[in-house]
């Protein structure tokens, strides 16, 4: 009887090598993303805990003052969503020092650019022939509407909505 030959190609035992290789990459994935998933489900936990602590004081702080305002009622349950899975944090202000974080962008405040205006009515040299054609207290009534316009300025909310962070970029350095 003759043998059988029951050797396995080359390419077999190459393409046995990838798959194992790839199943144990896919594994390493998948416990990546479970512990990225099990850290933000303790953090989103420890969020909603600090937010009822802080309701419970506030409301408790009102109600001592006698100024309830707010209704008792319990926050919306956070239902499964991808959208609704992270936890966006808000920007921090730095009170400290003397100027605004953001004063590069001051020239686009409304505030800042009727201030501007005032400046400009006021220290800008007009002939007399043009004085004589305007009425006599135009100067001062312009320089009173700007600074009125300016005050009102500061109370425009003059930014822009910037977009939630997304998850799927940062995620990998938390591992």
């Amino acid at each position: 009887m003759n043998k059988i030959n029951r050797n396995v190609p080359q390419s077999v035992k190459t393409q046995r090598k990838i798959d194992e290789a790839v199943q144990q990459a896919l594994e390493k994935q998948h416990r990546v993303h479970l512990g990225i998933f099990e850290k933000k489900e303790q953090r989103i936990d420890e969020l909603e805990q600090g937010l009822a602590q802080l309701t419970a004081q506030y409301t408790s702080a009102l109600d001592q003052m006698g100024q309830r305002q707010i209704q008792r009622s319990r926050p919306p349950e956070i239902t499964e969503g991808p959208s609704l899975r992270y936890s966006p944090t808000l920007e921090s202000t730095n009170d400290s020092g003397f100027w605004v974080a953001n004063w590069r962008n001051g020239w686009k405040w409304f505030s800042n650019l009727a201030l501007t205006a005032i400046v400009a009515i006021n220290t800008v040299p007009v002939s007399p022939e043009m004085l004589d054609a305007l009425p006599p207290d135009i100067r001062q009534q312009v320089t009173i509407g700007l600074g009125v316009i300016g005050i009102l300025a500061r109370f425009i909310n003059q930014s822009k909505a910037k977009p939630a962070p997304s998850l799927v970029e940062n995620e990998v350095d938390d591992v």
